[in-house]
């Protein structure tokens, strides 16, 4: 099926230099005619890709945890447009195991910064006017770990997608009557550069109990993203969906 984004003539993505972002850009491209897409160290990444795409695209470098960088980020979207008809967060750090008692407020507050705040701040600015609009689509990409039994060593990174969480429930249930539409997808562990922190041996062992005995790859996760964000996803509103391959 060929997803159509009625209505969505621009597109922030978040995270967009990422294994999982470039395959959904790579859906987008053609049918939303303005991608901004975000990096924060990988902009030469994306720049390479927008040489071959079809639509537009603004490559956008920003420290998301960093107020000064994301009110820049934000500055330079609105050079472009009024506000972007579609929000898709993907960013995060790569994650790390670390046991509670080794943290400290300080990692915890590494996360909310990047993976909450700053999305947040484009939020209060562009939510509004997608409702004013009648035209939105907000998508944020969470863990299985918020919808299943939470890995441990990993309280930092689970809390702060577990705020995400809270936080498109909330905009749901504002917004929904307004025309914006509310998206949070879950995935299990997948492939990627995401998980080079992580030893081998552990990868290797939740990719041999899963009921499908592999991982999830990062075209599948954009496959279900591009789901979301078409028309053909029109009732889906305010859900977590899982997709673990079955773990639960």
């Amino acid at each position: 099926m060929d997803p159509t984004f009625g209505g969505v003539k621009s597109a922030v993505v978040l995270g967009a230099s990422s294994d999982i972002g470039l395959e959904l850009l790579k859906r987008l491209d053609g049918d939303v005619p303005l991608l901004l897409t975000h990096a924060f160290t990988n902009g030469a990444r994306l720049r390479e890709w927008a040489r071959g795409a079809r639509s537009r695209v603004e490559v956008l470098e920003a420290d998301l945890s960093d107020a000064a960088q994301t009110e820049a980020l934000a500055a330079r979207v609105e050079d472009a447009v009024p506000h972007p008809e579609a929000l898709i967060h993907l960013a995060a750090p790569k994650v790390r195991l670390s046991r509670f008692k080794d943290l400290n407020p300080d990692d915890f507050e590494i996360e909310l910064r990047a993976q909450f705040l700053g999305p947040l701040r484009l939020l209060l600015r562009w939510a509004p006017r997608m409702a004013s609009a009648r035209n939105g689509r907000l998508l944020f990409l969470l863990t299985a770990n918020t919808a299943a039994r939470v890995p441990a060593g990993m309280a930092p990174y689970t809390a702060a997608k577990y705020a995400l969480l809270g936080l498109a429930r909330s905009l749901a249930s504002e917004y929904g009557p307004r025309g914006v539409r509310v998206h949070a997808l879950s995935p299990g562990m997948t492939r990627t550069s995401f998980l080079e922190r992580l030893h081998p041996s552990i990868v290797d062992q939740a990719a041999e109990t899963s009921p499908l005995g592999r991982l999830c790859q990062p075209c599948e996760v954009a496959e279900a993203l591009a789901f979301l964000l078409s028309d053909g996803a029109a009732f889906f509103h305010g859900s977590n969906l899982l997709m673990d391959g079955g773990a639960v």
